[in-house]
């Protein structure tokens, strides 16, 4: 199995975009550098990988996208994380192998989100997710998950990952690129993770997944990211 090479953490979300679709495949972080494929991400469908998706925020799928199994993941492995751990999620471009870059301008985010009786392998993830990291058009810097918070309360949880490309203005014409790692948090605990929201039901209306004639990609000349609000809760911080 190909082990991929880069991750977020030393890739900058640039102006450049390109007509091709990537998928975050693979984790990095102290304790093991980089992941295999799919290891600790549910895999998605083939088609859902080879092309860009403009997807409807009221679809279940908004959850970890649409998968090659929609009910039990027993196949997929748990990633152990010290609460407070950086780590670096990687991508691949499935139509240009060799570029591994997120190559579309937008925000990004990242969530978590505890299993019931930490059981993730038949965890929908219809539970509440609470946000622990964001990359916004206000944060000029590469952007990495800022780690779960050290009072994370230990168990395991889907990690779930976000980048959205503003393609055009309206609604339904944002291009979501996301996907689901199981992970299993250790540390001391003591926090209560909020604000909270469930998917897709909070995402239906969410004024950040959508964005202005000024904010899209397909405008032309300088652009004006000026009261844009990244999608879901504030982050987490403890």
């Amino acid at each position: 199995m190909r082990v991929l090479a880069l991750m977020l953490a030393a890739v900058q979300l640039s102006s450049l975009a390109a007509a091709h679709s990537f998928v975050f495949i693979a984790h990095a972080h102290k304790n093991h550098p980089v992941t295999d494929v799919f290891w600790h991400i549910r895999k998605h469908l083939k088609k859902q990988i080879a092309y860009p998706w403009y997807m409807y925020t009221n679809l279940e799928d908004m959850r970890c996208n649409t998968l090659e199994n929609n009910s039990s993941w027993p196949d997929v492995e748990t990633l152990t994380l010290d609460a407070g751990t950086t780590i670096g999620v990687g991508v691949i471009d499935w139509l240009i192998e060799d570029f591994r870059y997120i190559w579309h301008p937008g925000p990004a985010q990242a969530y978590l989100s505890r299993a019931p009786n930490d059981n993730l392998t038949s965890y929908l993830g219809d539970g509440d997710w609470f946000k622990i990291g964001q990359y916004s058009y206000a944060n000029k810097s590469h952007w990495v998950i800022d780690g779960c918070d050290t009072s994370t309360p230990p168990g395991k949880y889907l990690l779930r990952v976000e980048h959205l490309f503003n393609d055009y203005a309206g609604t339904a014409n944002t291009q979501f690129y996301h996907s689901c790692a199981h992970v299993e948090v250790v540390g001391r605990g003591g926090g209560t993770p909020g604000a909270t929201i469930k998917l897709p039901e909070d995402y239906i209306k969410d004024a950040g997944l959508d964005f202005t004639v000024e904010q899209a990609y397909s405008t032309w000349g300088e652009r004006n990211y000026t009261g844009y609000r990244n999608s879901g809760p504030p982050v987490w911080t403890g």
